[in-house]
């Protein structure tokens, strides 16, 4: 598998455009993008040679430098601000050393706006001095001494040691750490394939009159629910939709949405989520993604499709519907499970495939990690086209717990979400840290009681705050915390860290481990 990372390597500008250029005194200088490549295979001289014709190739077709490169990007992905090549190497080594009998060079810093590392070579006191300068307390100082260590070793081996230049994928990692990386890795867990279809329909034949869901109107039985699904599908059937079709659901979050997106599952088709308060352009450029077999919405968003599109608008569900209401049970661990889309850094929606083998793996090991039962309930805050959603729904159901729906109005209404996490004594509160910020200043706006129901927080999607994880200890004092993580890829979260009193003291929150069979690097 091929590693990149982008390089800045600034270099000298001066133009002669004017006769008076090298009269002006200031530093004139741009810089060249780099693609560092790892290609497996390679030896060490292989790929300096490499490198090399590369930079000479750069620097020979350099009209179009990096500072344009960069300027180019930030406009068209909107982006300014934001670090798109953080590492910057420059070469000092062409400037000849000058002699000064007053004057000693001490230290030396560098500090520029976007950059985190700065690293540059130069000729001093008949030495060759590597200086790094590294944005304060961005990094771990133990890992940026090893990091000078580890170009240090490559520099000491390839001075010394002829046969370094010929070695074949060399492991340059330190020791200490490759056994940590290897012991964090070790994740493999023997667990037989069961799809999501079937884990949905066990739990509800083992909680049939258990309370599946709540809703500010009234609350449904598992038999209750699943029976509505069952009709549902027969529905779907009507409109000829068959496993691993596309269903583009685009409902205000309600038991409307719950029910379809059931039944779209357990008739094997792929959901595919779109949020409802979306502009229609990124609607339509979503379903443009996804090519869908079928779009289930209501009335009002149906009015932006036209007569070439399968459109099925939701309304009262008759029994009477004639079709097939089976569960599909036969998804493989390979068959796509849900279509979610993330903008990332583009600000575009990207349309990412969720296979079942990811799904199933990540909310088995979180139920049994967590000792989550039928006990347990929970407050479905998070956007169906979020993939932190999928836990709410299918992982609460599969463990046979409750699902409570704030209503329409108050999914962004943090005084609400109080209301019912009192009423329903929620256990569980999963979301992104912003929603849980959101709680955090309501309760202290409204002087609410600590929250001693909730036995367990997960968050994750964002970056997950100290002061925030202190908060939840304070006005949570039951709840296990845990930080998630990992890209939308690999669904739902494949990385956790539970939260401790001695992270509060650390400047940041680590970012975890990887959960069972799952790797990372």
């Amino acid at each position: 598998r091929k590693k990149k990372f982008l390089l800045n390597i600034p270099e000298f500008d001066r133009p002669n455009f004017h006769p008076d250029m090298e009269k002006i005194v200031g530093e004139c200088s741009t810089f060249l993008l780099f693609e560092i490549e790892k290609i497996p295979g390679e030896s060490f001289i292989e790929t300096c040679r490499r490198n090399q014709k590369q930079l000479w190739e750069i620097k020979k077709y350099n009209s179009f430098n990096g500072m344009e490169i960069l300027r180019e990007i930030y406009k068209h992905q909107n982006t300014y601000g934001i670090s798109v090549v953080p590492i910057v190497f420059s070469s000092l080594l062409d400037i000849p050393q000058s002699t000064h009998d007053i004057f000693r060079k001490i230290y030396t810093e560098t500090h520029t706006s976007q950059v985190w590392i700065d690293i540059d070579a130069q000729r001093c006191d008949d030495e060759i001095q590597f200086n790094w300068d590294c944005i304060k307390g961005l990094f771990d100082s133990s890992m940026l001494e090893k990091m000078v260590e580890l170009q240090m070793n490559i520099l000491r081996n390839a001075a010394y040691n002829n046969e370094f230049w010929e070695k074949h994928n060399l492991n340059l990692l330190p020791k200490e750490d490759e056994k940590t990386i290897m012991a964090l890795n070790n994740t493999k867990t023997e667990l037989r394939f069961i799809n999501i279809q079937s884990l949905l329909v066990i739990s509800c034949k083992e909680n049939a009159e258990r309370v599946a869901l709540v809703t500010e109107e009234r609350q449904y039985t598992y038999s209750e629910l699943f029976m509505l699904v069952k009709v549902t599908i027969k529905r779907l059937n009507a409109k000829g939709i068959k496993p691993r079709d596309i269903v583009a659901i685009i409902l205000k979050k309600g038991i409307d949405q719950i029910i379809y997106t059931l039944a779209t599952v357990l008739m094997g088709a792929i959901y595919a989520p779109i949020e409802y308060d979306t502009p229609e352009s990124w609607i339509k450029k979503c379903l443009e993604n996804i090519q869908a077999d079928l779009i289930i919405t209501d009335y009002d968003k149906g009015q932006m499709f036209n007569e070439s599109v399968d459109v099925l608008m939701v309304g009262n569900m008759s029994a009477d519907i004639e079709g097939d209401s089976e569960f599909y049970l036969h998804s493989k661990a390979e068959d796509i499970f849900s279509i979610i889309h993330t903008s990332g850094s583009t600000g575009v929606p990207k349309a990412v495939m969720v296979q079942q083998k990811g799904i199933q793996n990540s909310i088995r090991f979180t139920l049994r990690k967590f000792g989550i039962t039928n006990k347990d309930s929970i407050l479905a805050l998070t956007n169906l086209a979020h993939d932190m959603s999928m836990f709410d729904l299918f992982g609460l159901l599969i463990a046979g717990g409750k699902i409570v729906m704030p209503n329409f109005k108050g999914i962004k209404d943090p005084d609400h979400w109080l209301r019912l996490l009192d009423k329903h004594k929620i256990s569980i509160f999963c979301s992104v840290p912003t929603m849980l910020t959101m709680l955090k200043e309501t309760v202290a706006y409204a002087h609410a009681s600590k929250l001693e129901n909730i036995r367990l927080v997960i968050s994750g999607g964002e970056f997950f705050e100290v002061p925030l994880a202190k908060w939840i200890f304070a006005y949570m004092p039951n709840a296990k915390v845990v930080s998630v993580g990992g890209p939308t890829e690999t669904t739902l979260w494949n990385i956790y860290h539970s939260i401790t009193e001695n992270d509060l003291d650390k400047k940041s929150i680590p970012y975890g481990c990887p959960i069972d069979n799952n790797q990372y690097y």
